[in-house]
This record gives C-alpha cells, sequence and structure tokens, in this order.
C-alpha cells in the first residue's frame, strides 16, 4: 500500500472492499466512510469496531510516537 495521503486518511490504493486477515482472529475491511475491524473465528463476528478516518489518523500518529 502506498503511504501517499489523498486527503482522506486512508491510503489511495487501499481495497475498497474485501476482508483481510491481520492475524490473532483480527480482520480488517474498508468501507466508504472507514475502516471496519473485527475480531472472529473465520465464522462468527464476536467484537466490531469502525474507524472514521480521523481515528485512523490518531492511531497511525500514536503509533508513529510510539515507535520513536
Amino acid at each position: 500500500m502506498s503511504n501517499v495521503d489523498d486527503g482522506t486518511g486512508f491510503p489511495p490504493d487501499a481495497p475498497p472492499r474485501g476482508k483481510i486477515y491481520l492475524g490473532d482472529g483480527v480482520y480488517l475491511t474498508f468501507l466508504d466512510y472507514g475502516i471496519l475491524l473485527t475480531t472472529e473465528n473465520g465464522i462468527v463476528v464476536t467484537n466490531r469496531i469502525v474507524l472514521e478516518p480521523e481515528v485512523y489518523m490518531a492511531l497511525v500518529q500514536y503509533m508513529k510516537r510510539a515507535d520513536g
């Protein structure tokens, strides 16, 4: 994925749909209005978190500071 910011806060070449396995039962789906994170066993979704672009950017900034 490209690191170029197109103003939305999301990578410009991010897939518009499709579930991506991140590991440890966590999946990511790009939505038109944010990122959906789910925890599941591959069959049943047990938790859902929607990150709006502003929240996603706050998380990215936090990770940059944490990496020091």
